[in-house]
């Protein structure tokens, strides 16, 4: 499902508690030299932290709004 979301075009942002994911992460990132597919860890070590905020184009449309309320709503 995950996989027909992105080759929709939709911005997809998945939080992965057992890494079942990241090798599909991995493909992306291959196939898109990087562009898409980042996949970030957690250890106390390094940490994540990230503005969910942030765009490159400054809009936010419905698309965004309704990824970043999921995000908030799951973290």
């Amino acid at each position: 499902m995950v996989r027909q979301y992105y080759e929709q075009g939709t911005h997809v942002l998945l939080v992965d508690t057992g890494n079942s994911y990241q090798g599909l992460c991995e493909l992306i990132k291959g196939k898109t030299k990087g562009k898409d597919g980042v996949y970030f860890t957690y250890t106390e070590e390094n940490p994540i932290s990230f503005n969910p905020f942030f765009t490159e184009d400054n809009v936010f449309d419905i698309e965004k709004r309704e990824s970043i309320k999921t995000l908030i709503l799951t973290l």
